[in-house]
């Protein structure tokens, strides 16, 4: 699919493949960064599944991401990987991994293995694990109902992590710097207390400001206003406003 192709009101908005998306990304500032994001954020979709010291090194990974830890601190939360990864839980620690790298895969007769960090790896893992979590374990005699329902349940996961990527990725052809007049200093104190906290309940808030700032793009403003879908760090509008793109 050519990134150039792409437009706003069809393509960009209704795309539910993650790996199209992200073959269409422009080549923002901070590209590897978005791409941890991306990866931890579809971690969290399965993370009722995971155990809490990898939840801790996700954690972690974040932090790296946006500069508050270091590679030596991820290299401490390292966990433990077995070499057999059937359940939906073994899937999600799997994706984990991947999503931050500097983990140990520990194969028989207990070697230690590194594993690499591979954002699209991971986020195909941990759709694998909520598909996995959402059908139950497959039949000794897999059936083509029980195949219908988990790849149901693998794209639905998919459709969400394509969510996940317009969350941190602006539409291509989107310029990376805002107008001056639009980061008025209201919308700029709204953006880093939204990056600060977490609290992304506030983005419709930040878009009232934005616009009585004088903002008119479209993307910009529906982006924050579409609700339940722009719970993640890394939010390009609020990277935007912070001149981080």
């Amino acid at each position: 699919m050519n990134r150039h192709a792409f437009d706003w009101s069809r393509e960009w908005q209704t795309e539910s493949d993650p790996e199209k998306l992200l073959a269409a990304v422009p080549n923002v500032r901070g590209l590897d960064r978005r791409l941890r994001l991306f990866a931890c954020a579809s971690v969290r979709q399965v993370w009722h599944l995971l155990p809490s010291d990898t939840r801790s090194a996700v954690e972690v990974s974040e932090r790296l991401a946006n500069g508050g830890a270091t590679p030596a601190d991820l290299r401490a939360a390292a966990v433990r990987l077995y070499w057999i990864r059937n359940t939906p839980s073994q899937i999600a620690i799997e994706a984990a991994g991947y999503a931050s790298g500097g983990f140990l895969g520990v194969a028989p007769p207990a070697r230690s293995l590194p594993l690499e960090y591979d954002p699209r790896l991971a986020a195909r893992l941990a759709a694998r694990a909520e598909a996995s979590a959402a059908v139950g374990p497959a039949p000794p005699l897999v059936t083509p109902n029980w195949h219908h329902k988990w790849t149901c349940a693998y794209q639905e996961a998919r459709a969400g992590q394509a969510n996940l990527v317009r969350c941190l990725f602006p539409p291509p052809g989107f310029p990376s710097q805002l107008p001056p007049q639009w980061r008025s200093s209201t919308v700029v104190a709204l953006a880093r207390q939204i990056d600060a906290t977490g609290n992304f309940a506030s983005l419709p808030i930040l878009a009232d400001a934005l616009q009585e700032a004088g903002c008119e793009s479209d993307p910009l403003l529906q982006w924050c206003r579409m609700p339940g879908i722009n719970q993640v760090r890394g939010h390009w509008v609020v990277d935007c406003v912070l001149d981080r793109l």
